[in-house]
């Protein structure tokens, strides 16, 4: 077994090369991302009244739609998971496909009228360089949709984040001039696997809009999963961009900024108490209402302080294992769980995001330094060839006990140990959280645990994990459906 190494954020992004450079190999020979950029661009661009023009061949949109028929459904459903195609087949390859592309982008025109056609193309057709700019810029004039291009190639997937980067692109060439400002108007901008829509069970956005009402203000749109082709186009009639995610919102944001002068957050994802603070200040300062948020601050965390700080003398002082997961790729996830364990005292320690991946989602590490958010990573060469280190290592290598731990936060199928039929790292002896947006969903909580709503609900995890983590007599069942390891 490899050496592992536990260092700070800042000292693994100083030294940690560009995925994208030949240096990574010295470092993380072989090392790939878990994700193909073409599956999860297709997802995470869902606007309405659109239609994704898939130019590759007919076998990655049926690999896509296997995927994500499965994995999006834990959210809220694929929104494109029937997707035209240009069908690029042997000949196409070699002779090339614009015909194919031109006839298509009318007959997507003819039958599903829509406002927006997004043409994702792949690696066949991104390698033989196929002139899909120049069809579109073409057709263009003779179809009323509007239509961008994306760049899905899987080839120049070196890091998750970096596949990220084409889409917030092609959204940015979408927004127009301001017609009209609107006054007090907000955009909450990088919005990704929900649909803001009012239901028993809320979003991460309902707390944002809620938040942002309580200063006094209205939110002009939500960007952009389940947005209109309209509040894109608009997004510039705002007077602020708050952001969410960073990796998808700051470069929209900062696009709408560089074209029309828009100001933008610099904070984001506020999972706890004082993060959801700062937040909000750093909505209210562009509007100079720093005393109401403050005063809503008061107010919001009077209501969930007691249950805040019961959670809080539970768990000051022990470990916070927060595990990557199975993709290795969830680095703001991580992040911001890492804020949030620490405002309640504990030490966060990140295992299972590989340097690579943090490096390739940049955004989530600038903004989580600039708050002061540096916590420890783990990390060894074993992740060059996909492999995870299980918690029980983690422990090992910290010279720490289950008994250390104050919470285990993990992704979908957190690891579990049991000896001689009794729990050696499980739910029934080590407190443990589910935080993924599709492992956690309950009435009246935002999936991912942002803002005061949000605060509250992970304080009323951390107490009933706790209490759970002292039965210590059988591992849980939880444990044993997510792949108790018995020795």
């Amino acid at each position: 077994m490899s050496e592992i190494h536990i260092d700070r954020l800042s000292k693994v992004i100083a030294e940690t090369p560009d995925p994208r450079s030949d240096e990574r190999e010295k470092l993380f020979p072989c090392y790939y991302s878990h994700w193909c950029p073409y599956q999860y661009l297709k997802f995470h661009l869902g606007l309405r009244d659109t239609v994704f023009l898939a130019h590759t061949p007919q076998g990655c949109v049926g690999a896509e739609r296997a995927f994500e028929s499965t994995y999006t459904g834990q959210y809220f459903g694929e929104p494109f998971y029937y997707t035209p195609c240009t069908d690029m087949r042997e000949n196409d390859i070699i002779l090339g496909g614009a015909d194919k592309l031109r006839e298509a982008l009318f007959e997507v025109e003819r039958v599903y009228e829509p406002k927006l056609i997004i043409v994702l193309f792949s690696c066949a057709t991104g390698m033989i360089r196929d002139p899909i700019d120049e069809v579109v810029e073409e057709v263009k004039g003779k179809i009323k949709a509007k239509v961008v291009t994306v760049d899905g190639m899987g080839l120049r997937n070196w890091a998750c984040g970096i596949g990220y980067e084409p889409g917030p692109a092609a959204l940015g060439k979408l927004v127009d001039p301001p017609k009209h400002k609107l006054k007090d108007a907000v955009n909450i901008v990088g919005v990704t696997k929900e649909i803001y829509h009012v239901g028993r069970f809320i979003n991460d956005t309902h707390e944002y809009v809620r938040l942002v009402q309580a200063l006094g203000l209205k939110v002009r749109a939500v960007l952009w999963q389940g947005a209109t082709v309209e509040d894109l186009v608009g997004a510039a009639e705002a007077e602020f961009n708050a952001i969410d995610c960073p990796q998808w919102g700051y470069p929209l944001a900062k696009t709408i900024y560089e074209k029309y002068g828009v100001p933008h957050g610099t904070k984001a994802l506020p999972l706890g108490v004082e993060a959801t603070r700062r937040w909000m200040l750093d909505v209210a300062r562009h509007f100079g209402l720093e005393s109401a948020a403050e005063r809503v601050f008061a107010e919001e965390y009077a209501r969930i302080k007691d249950v805040w700080e019961k959670a809080r003398t539970l768990v000051e002082g022990k470990l916070a294992l927060i595990d990557g997961g199975d993709p290795m790729g969830a680095a703001g996830r991580c992040l911001t769980w890492a804020r949030l364990a620490s405002e309640l005292g504990m030490r966060p320690v990140i295992f299972n995001i590989p340097p690579l991946e943090l490096k390739g989602k940049i955004h989530h590490v600038n903004f989580a330094l600039a708050d002061g958010n540096d916590p420890e990573i783990v990390w060894t060469s074993e992740y060059a060839y996909h492999r995870r280190l299980q918690p029980w290592r983690v422990l090992e290598r910290l010279g720490a006990s289950p008994d250390d731990v104050g919470t285990y936060v993990g992704d979908v199928f957190t690891r579990a140990m049991a000896k001689e039929g009794k729990p050696v790292f499980d739910p029934s002896n080590s407190p443990r959280v589910m935080l993924t947006t599709h492992m956690s969903r309950r009435a009246g909580s935002p999936g991912r645990r942002v803002g005061f709503v949000g605060a509250r609900s992970f304080a009323e995890d951390i107490i009933n994990t706790v209490a759970m983590a002292k039965k210590r007599v059988k591992p849980s069942l939880r444990g044993r459906l997510a792949g108790l390891r018995v020795s």
